[in-house]
């Protein structure tokens, strides 16, 4: 079992695993208030031993180095039957340290891999976890190196489709960087990093807080920047909530009859269609197959925006699937020597994209 209670293991294959490796085996050590007892970066940690249990010549006359419970007055049994229950606590609280101490140990074992040989020889956990320590911990200059890479690539990999994941990888990435107090994550500078990495995602976000920033500056300019803005967690909890808001309110979209931009109209109104905004939903032969006509085809335009409109979302995706098909075939059948332009309307003369007579704007 893992440190952690977990399901996870993080094996010790290489000096990049050492931090999380080790923060894993930290974490139980510390939940039983263990660390001190085992941290490698302490030479001498102090001793970790059973409870003395109490003897009843402590608790009698001075001289009785022999005395018994028997020979104990009342008030001198009652001090040494306290102290016995108290020794009987602290008993079995380091039972269960021990105890944690081994599985700990054990786990220390099974991940450590190819430096099983570093330890081979080594008794006893502290011992082995300071010979790995020597062995496999990068060095300080080897570790601000590999957070800074993190960092910096982290800030690039902002993406719509995996936001959850990468906002995960954002904030460990700067929490390993402000536990190294890098510059890169000195006062402001996360949060604005933070916003010009989702600003592909989310530019109104992004504009939004830019410009909050900078009227604090303006507006309070004696008072400390840092203390009236978000951190970089904070402001990744607040993207994450507003990002969670939008993905559920946008769900809907290109469910059943429905092709809506900001707002679903009412179920008695028929959808305007996305694509053209001259006709209903249920009357475009883009997104209705069984209803085109014999002489329909697709022009370069409309193939282009019915891509980009399907491709919004994996619901629409899979209720679209032959269309988007049809259209990126279209597409890669055109290629560079398609002859329609791409400033061309996308309606069609009628009857070629909808039903005569359906078009509000002839």
């Amino acid at each position: 079992m893992a440190p952690t209670g977990d399901t996870a293991v993080v094996l010790l294959k290489s000096p990049k695993d050492w931090t999380r490796w080790l923060a894993l085996i930290k974490t139980k050590a510390v939940n039983n208030d263990l660390w001190q007892h085992i941290d490698p970066s302490i030479a001498s940690p102090p001793s970790f031993t059973p409870p003395v249990k109490p003897l009843p010549a402590q608790y009698a006359s001075p001289g009785a180095e022999t005395a018994t419970t028997a020979s104990l007055t009342a008030a001198q049994f009652q001090r040494y039957n306290a102290e016995i229950l108290v020794w009987q606590e602290e008993l079995k609280d380091h039972r269960k340290k021990v105890k944690v101490i081994t599985e700990i140990e054990d786990h220390v074992i099974r991940t450590a891999g190819t430096y099983w040989s570093t330890i081979e020889s080594v008794t006893g956990l502290h011992a082995r976890l300071v010979k790995l320590k020597e062995r496999v911990a990068p060095s300080t200059y080897a570790r601000e190196q590999e957070v800074i890479r993190r960092y910096e690539q982290v800030r690039i990999e902002a993406k719509s489709t995996r936001t959850e994941e990468w906002l995960a990888e954002w904030e460990n990435a700067l929490r390993d960087a402000i536990e190294l107090h890098l510059p890169d994550v000195q006062d402001t500078r996360p949060t604005r990093h933070f916003l010009q990495a989702v600003e592909k995602i989310n530019p109104l976000f992004t504009q939004t807080w830019f410009n909050t920033i900078e009227a604090n500056a303006v507006m309070s300019p004696e008072t400390q920047l840092k203390t009236v803005t978000p951190d970089g967690f904070q402001i990744a909890q607040i993207f994450r909530n507003q990002h969670s808001l939008r993905s559920n309110t946008t769900q809907g979209a290109f469910t059943a009859h429905t092709f809506q931009r900001e707002q679903a109209p009412s179920s008695l109104k028929p959808e305007e269609c996305p694509l053209h905004r001259c006709h209903d939903l249920d009357n475009c032969y883009t997104f209705n197959k069984a209803k085109r006509p014999d002489d329909w085809t697709w022009n370069k335009r409309a193939a282009s925006e019915a891509v980009k409109i399907i491709e919004r979302d994996t619901e629409s995706q899979e209720k679209y699937r032959d269309i988007l098909t049809e259209a990126k075939e279209f597409l890669n059948d055109q290629g560079e020597s398609g002859t329609e332009s791409q400033t061309a309307t996308l309606c069609q003369p009628e009857p070629a994209c909808y039903p005569p007579g359906v078009c509000r704007t002839s």
